[in-house]
């Protein structure tokens, strides 16, 4: 009987060991992360604008969280632009439906307020975290004559796909000079169309960007002689008032083409939006998920994410915050950055 006692209390002993080493390990790495052991019961578009930066981000979280939130199943989708996104964003929300987007700042602050386009406010679609500002400037050929967004009046200028965050940008650019549409024609192509137009000579100019030195900038430069021209201080100042929602960069002389001077350019704030189906908890898991594989998810794109951290998140955010980043953001103690 004391011999059973006795290895009775061994066996004790080892279990409160292993149990107490268990409890060590488990504190050490603070048990398994949301986005690790989160699920979700069907698939989850991300929606981006084809082309430019935001698509090509786009198909890096896909590949990054396939690996990291093996619960949840993300799809890349393209769109013609940021208003179609905010549409879709809405449709499924409506429909019961999760959703998110790699998109313009602008999307969810206009449709919230039925602005521009949206005849009517959108109200399931939130802003979560900055992801990458795309830095934007018109740009001109040479033999055009232009040497200012001033030089546009009774010019072609393409200024991005209808209903686009570019086209929205063009536009806050040339009104800062006092000019409208009406005082040049308009023509609602994207970053290629553009280049088309300009080689062919049906186009003085074009507005679009990227990181600079931006590759369909590059390509048209290699062939014609082009320049990119910025905004003045005053008008750039005047444009930040009237529209929160753009950031402001100012490009290196000699990093583009053509370009030797620094010019002061403003920023499409791509942001990672979601709808309202989208769970506080899967929101939180998202950002979890970026955030504590930070450079890892850099390798995909290191220029373009490398504004990507958790000091700048709050920049451009201009509408209605996602309860699941509010959360996250708080637990970082980086919340009070953003002033409303």
């Amino acid at each position: 009987m004391r011999k059973k006692l006795i290895a009775f209390l061994l066996v004790l002993s080892m279990a409160a060991a292993l149990l107490a080493t268990f409890r060590v390990e488990a504190a050490e790495t603070g048990g398994a992360k949301s986005y690790e052991t989160i699920t979700w019961p069907h698939i989850i578009p991300v929606y981006s604008q084809t082309g430019g930066t935001a698509f090509v981000l786009n198909a890096a979280f896909v590949d990054f969280a396939r690996k990291h939130m093996p619960g949840v199943s993300f799809v890349s989708e393209g769109t013609s632009g940021t208003f179609e996104i905010m549409n879709l964003l809405e449709e499924r929300a409506n429909n019961g439906r999760a959703a998110i987007s790699f998109s313009s700042a602008d999307g969810v602050y206009m449709s919230r307020l039925g602005l521009g386009l949206f005849e009517t406010p959108l109200t399931e679609v939130y802003q979560a975290s900055l992801l990458h500002a795309n830095e934007t400037w018109l740009n001109a050929t040479v033999s055009s004559g232009l040497s200012s967004i001033e030089d546009v009046r009774g010019r072609r200028i393409g200024v991005g796909p209808p209903g686009s965050a570019i086209s929205l940008l063009s536009e806050a650019y040339v009104n800062a000079y006092g000019i409208t549409f009406d005082d040049f024609t308009p023509v609602y192509v994207g970053f290629e169309g553009a280049n088309t137009g300009m080689l062919e000579g049906s186009l003085d100019g074009g507005f679009y960007g990227g990181t600079p030195p931006f590759a369909v900038y590059e390509d048209i430069a290699s062939t014609i002689d082009m320049t990119a021209l910025g905004i003045s201080q005053e008008k750039s100042d005047l444009l930040l008032e009237l529209h929160p929602y753009f950031g402001r960069a100012v490009v290196p002389g000699g990093v583009m083409t053509g370009v030797p001077e620094d010019i002061i350019v403003h920023q499409l704030m791509t942001m990672i939006n979601m709808n309202s189906v989208i769970s506080e908890e899967l929101a939180y898991a998202i950002l979890e998920m970026l955030f504590d594989n930070l450079e890892e998810f850099r390798t995909y794109a290191p220029r373009a994410l490398a504004g990507f951290t958790l000091e700048n998140w709050h920049r451009a955010i201009c509408s209605e915050l996602h309860p699941g980043a509010i959360k996250f953001f708080t637990e970082k103690g980086v919340f009070d950055l953003y002033v409303p």
